[in-house]
């Protein structure tokens, strides 16, 4: 699942920061979970910011070790099956 935007959580947080709504109403108003508001709220208040962390990078590749090999097998015979 992608990450909301950070205008859409820097509008939710400066919704409850000048004290137009609370945190349930800025949820409902921006159509987001209260817990997410309240997380972009604390990350606010204590960083500064409530931008989204960078993405992980995801599992590691199971073939990662042998990669050089299968590069060079395929560019030694382009057009070899799985099986040869």
């Amino acid at each position: 699942m992608k990450a909301y935007s950070t205008d859409l959580r820097e509008r939710a947080v400066a919704s409850v920061e000048s004290g137009e709504c609370n945190i349930p109403q800025a949820a409902r108003r921006y159509q987001v979970s209260e817990p997410s508001a309240e997380r972009w709220l604390a990350k606010y208040r204590k960083a500064g910011n409530c931008a989204p962390l960078p993405h992980a990078g995801g599992p590691a590749r199971k073939l990662a070790t042998a990669q050089a090999a299968i590069r060079a097998a395929v560019k030694a015979q382009l057009d070899a099956t799985l099986e040869e």
